[in-house]
């Protein structure tokens, strides 16, 4: 199942949770006043997660969804 697929999967647990897909790119809006949104965008070069401003880049998928 690729990586966004994944995710989407992990948080239908979460029905208030608001998030979106556009292609390669899930945003994750923050989910209370004091939160940060969240993003995960795959590309040919590996993944990117952002957190709020801050963002990792990531080649091993899994290292990307931990």
């Amino acid at each position: 199942m690729p990586p966004i697929e994944r995710i989407i999967q992990k948080l239908s647990v979460y029905p208030n949770l608001k998030f979106g897909r556009v292609g390669n790119r899930l945003e994750i809006e923050k989910p209370n006043p004091e939160g940060f949104p969240l993003s995960f965008i795959e590309d040919k070069d590996g993944f990117t997660v952002y957190f709020g401003l801050n963002h990792w880049r990531f080649d091993d998928e899994n290292e990307a969804l931990d």
